[in-house]
């Protein structure tokens, strides 16, 4: 997908747990992102990244807070250890 600088700081491992925590199958979040399942699990893998349009409704589902969190895993000094 997108090859922004945004999108290369994409916390993968994140987004499981955040669906996981809000009780969400992955086709359940690929409906509301209006996406295919299998993005989803692209996304989770790290094979794929959210494009903006994704990202923006990813606040409706998760907050702004932890949508933040998910492109900028750096500033809140977590990420990759």
């Amino acid at each position: 997908m997108s090859g922004s600088k945004l999108s290369k700081a994409f916390d993968e491992k994140r987004l499981a747990r955040l669906r996981e925590a809000k009780g969400l199958s992955q086709k359940h979040l690929a409906e509301l992102l209006g996406v295919d399942h299998s993005a989803i699990a692209h996304y989770e893998r790290g094979a794929m990244r959210p494009g903006n349009e994704i990202r923006k409704r990813m606040v409706g589902v998760f907050g702004r807070e932890e949508t933040i969190k998910l492109f900028f895993p750096q500033q809140n000094g977590e990420g990759e250890k």
